[in-house]
């Protein structure tokens, strides 16, 4: 559940940057196949998510999004007004697929959902990753993650999140593995390592390209 959540939380930071080079109307990937209820507990989680971002954009609660609601959106991540209205057209251009300047349910899952697929350019991904490191050092901390998750009203706890750091940093992963072969060793002397409290762009983009 944990790629999920981290996933969900980066794909609504990028809208506004996507180049929509996937078809979002097409709903042929085993990850959003959840529709027809046939997903594993890691895509039940992912809706979840968008279905709560969903609630929270739909500010009229009107059960769709109109072009106002997504400006909303936006201005939740400080977006810059210069790049809003070509945002704006790009995302109706290629969610809105019944032309009804409305975004359904079912096209907003796409657009969070679908936002990433293995090829998409390494740089959309940076993008993202510059937008939720807002100190600018390198790293997503503890503190940053939580910020976007409160935003997008999930509020998912700090020990929840530290847990996925760690799941996902893989020096860590490395380190870990290397030390639970070498304490079983005589005599080895191996030392636990230390917990790590951020990712990096690579950790990140990893999670990214992971088949959910």
């Amino acid at each position: 559940a944990s790629a999920a959540q981290l996933r969900t939380m980066s794909s609504q930071q990028a809208s506004h940057g996507v180049s929509f080079r996937t078809d979002l109307s097409n709903i042929g990937s085993s990850k959003s196949k959840i529709f027809g209820g046939s997903g594993g507990s890691i895509l039940d989680e992912e809706r979840r998510l968008i279905d709560k971002v969903f609630s929270i954009v739909d500010r009229d609660n009107s059960g769709t999004v109109d072009i106002e609601e997504l400006k909303g959106m936006f201005k939740l991540f400080n977006i810059d007004a210069h790049f809003l209205e070509s945002a704006i057209s790009r995302i109706m251009t290629n969610v809105d697929k019944d032309s009804d300047a409305m975004i359904s349910p079912q096209e907003f899952y796409q657009l969070l959902s679908q936002k990433f697929e293995k090829g998409d350019p390494k740089s959309e991904i940076q993008d993202v990753f510059n937008r939720m490191d807002k100190n600018h050092d390198g790293q997503l901390d503890i503190d940053e993650m939580h910020e976007v998750s409160t935003i997008l009203g999930e509020n998912i706890p700090k020990s929840e999140i530290k847990d996925m750091i760690k799941m996902f940093n893989r020096k860590y992963q490395e380190d870990l593995k290397k030390y639970n072969m070498d304490k079983k060793k005589p005599n080895s002397g191996a030392k636990e390592p230390v917990e790590p409290r951020t990712l990096d762009m690579e950790d990140f983009y990893s999670v990214m390209q992971e088949d959910l």
